[in-house]
């Protein structure tokens, strides 16, 4: 498996190990498996909520949300876990398939498919995706596919060398956020 992370003023490192940073305020596209996935590979979203600090004026993450198995589970700063719109209680396991649990001051979403997502009350995210999924996934992550050259790829499957262009064209927009949170 490799990881992704996401830290400080955001940085992100995809999963082939291209660094840069990107200060959208937004809710972004992390990871998102494209369309046709082989047998046996579960769809998997996961996107980041980026705020604004005001005091500084530097923008940090905020939230992560992961859509996995049916379930939407936020991540959030101060540690707090919220399913499907609901506040839950960590440590937290509907099934055999999922579960949260806490460690230290981070909070860890474990699938059984070995996807592990730490968010620390730091504001920092680390993503690790088996290798199963190489070549099968977009966003602010990359594509992993062992090639840091072209990570910077736009949803429509295009490449630009634009860090904002890269960026804004993950960000989740508007309705679709406020279906989410009400």
């Amino acid at each position: 498996s490799e990881q992704c992370s996401v830290y400080g003023d955001p940085h992100y490192l995809t999963f082939d190990g291209f660094s840069y940073r990107f200060r959208g305020r937004m809710t972004y596209v992390l990871i998102k498996t494209v369309d046709a996935l082989p047998e046996g590979v579960e769809p998997l979203l996961v996107e980041g909520r980026n705020k604004m600090d005001p005091p500084r004026s530097s923008t940090f993450l905020q939230e992560v949300i992961t859509t996995v198995y049916g379930y939407k589970v936020q991540l959030q700063a101060g540690l707090e876990l919220v399913v499907n719109n609901q506040k839950m209680a960590v440590p937290y396991r509907p099934n055999e398939h999922l579960r949260v649990t806490l460690r230290g001051q981070r909070l860890y979403l474990v699938t059984d498919f070995e996807l592990v997502i730490s968010f620390g009350g730091r504001k920092n995210a680390v993503i690790s995706l088996p290798s199963m999924y190489e070549g099968l996934v977009r966003g602010l992550c990359g594509n992993y596919d062992n090639n840091r050259k072209n990570d910077m790829m736009l949803p429509s499957g295009a490449l630009t060398r634009n860090l904002n262009t890269f960026g804004d064209s993950w960000e989740v927009k508007t309705e679709d956020v406020l279906l989410r949170f009400p």
